[in-house]
């Protein structure tokens, strides 16, 4: 290329070096080649760096195909395949990181010629990554400012086309996707639904992903022509959520699933595939599977405890609603009087269980001393906060937890046993008042 020749040149021998054979085919003429390396894993997989593209061959270098994806034009000056990641070192851009090539491995005819196709996933480990401290901004323009190891990073949010925030960062890497990578293939774009289900050993669901819109997810599945992926998170379903508990200010995130064998299915057009990955443990830690089980059957009982707490709080809120609603209805009516003084009687009754339950952001407590509101803290959010602590570390769940949780649940049973009472008893007087009114009954 120096003296003005700028095709690419790569050769392939049969024979140990005594004829050789040329094997640029689909390779640009203007992109001379600088490296060329083979997949360790498969044996004709072949990946070519050159002056401003990646390419692979699945054929041993009989034709290539581009591998860019968002690689900008730069040098490809050399390559190396660490486990299942392509790394390339560019000149003037830093190295790149292609995470998870096991596709490339697996790609073949049947895989063009189908309909929909899923890859199994690589086997992950999982790692404890706390959430962001700092809310991701909406998706514009703006630059803004991180501060993260005593180095400022400057960064704007963007957003892919399924809905996924994501940071753009302009002085800083970006760390590998952090969950199980999942693939498909989809050979044209399809007119209906797209969804992705994980789920256990057993087969039971764990969680889903859809490429309609969901209320329970911001994400939806790519369905574009060709290669797709979505990363899943490998956790469980976080529980039932209150808009306005003090709790949900805080990056509050599902159980983390323990190592084992796990299956993903994709639902495409009336066909389904599963494929099966496993989950591993962190080598670098010294608590064993068994230890790690252990902890996420109590996440479990902590999150359903929580979930079956928050679900009577609607309940109640449900019921306070209807109740107010009916007070309006009897105004000007001759039993007005009579229906309000019951109604205030249940709703108080009502409102004191729940403020034993959840801290209403109604209810501030006044701290003089700093001049600042703060929100007792309740049953629920003391039980949230063992969530916390469980799950903080890789470890086996102390004694002392499975004592809190105890006395927590025995409390929170109790306001829940209250509740019910409250709905037999209170909640059935009220109903006779509204019967000699002749009005329908509240459906609690």
């Amino acid at each position: 290329y120096q003296h003005g020749d700028y095709r690419p040149y790569l050769y392939r021998t049969h024979d140990y070096g005594v004829t050789w054979s040329l094997i640029t085919g689909g390779i640009s003429d203007v992109d001379f080649t600088r490296v060329m390396r083979e997949d360790p894993a498969r044996k004709g997989l072949l990946y070519a760096g050159t002056e401003g593209v990646v390419y692979v061959s699945l054929d041993d270098g009989e034709s290539w195909s581009r591998l860019q994806t968002n690689l900008p034009p730069v040098p490809i000056h050399d390559m190396v395949v660490k486990d299942d990641d392509l790394v390339v070192g560019t000149h003037g851009r830093a190295f790149w990181i292609l995470d998870d090539v096991t596709p490339l491995r697996e790609m073949s005819g049947r895989v063009g010629d189908a309909g929909a196709y899923l890859f199994k996933p690589r086997d992950t480990h999982r790692f404890l990554v706390e959430p962001n401290p700092y809310a991701t901004p909406e998706p514009g323009p703006d630059k803004f400012y991180w501060l993260s190891l005593g180095m400022p990073a400057t960064f704007y949010t963007d957003a892919t086309p399924e809905g996924a925030p994501v940071r753009r960062y302009l002085d800083a890497g970006a760390n590998p996707p952090d969950g199980v990578v999942v693939t498909y293939y989809l050979r044209e774009r399809p007119e209906g639904e797209v969804r992705l289900v994980f789920m256990d050993g057993r087969g039971n669901e764990i969680a889903a992903a859809s490429s309609e819109p969901d209320d329970s997810s911001e994400v939806r599945l790519s369905t574009h022509q060709g290669a797709n992926r979505y990363v899943w998170d490998m956790r469980y379903p976080r529980g039932l959520r209150l808009p306005d508990d003090r709790i949900e200010e805080r990056p509050f995130k599902g159980p983390l699933a323990p190592p084992g064998e796990y299956r993903v299915r994709i639902e495409v057009g009336g066909e389904a595939q599963t494929r099966t990955f496993r989950i591993m443990r962190d080598p670098r830690v010294t608590a064993t599977d068994a230890d790690l089980h252990e902890q996420f059957e109590l996440l479990i009982t902590l999150r359903d405890k929580l979930t079956e707490s928050q679900r009577d709080v609607l309940r109640a809120r449900a019921v306070r609603d209807q109740v107010d609603q009916w007070v309006r209805r009897a105004d000007g009516h001759p039993a007005e009087e009579r229906v309000s003084e019951a109604a205030a009687e249940l709703r108080d009754k009502l409102l004191a269980v729940e403020d034993e339950l959840v801290s209403r952001p109604d209810v501030p407590w006044v701290d003089r001393r700093n001049r600042g509101t703060l929100f007792p803290k309740r049953l629920n959010g003391r039980l949230a906060d063992l969530i916390d602590t469980v799950a903080i570390s890789y470890a086996a769940p102390p004694r002392q937890c499975r004592e809190v949780y105890a006395l927590l649940a025995r409390e929170i049973d109790a306001r829940l046993a209250r509740l019910n009472e409250i709905m037999d008893d209170d909640l059935g007087g009220f109903r006779s008042i509204l019967d000699e009114l002749e009005v329908p009954t509240i459906a609690p």
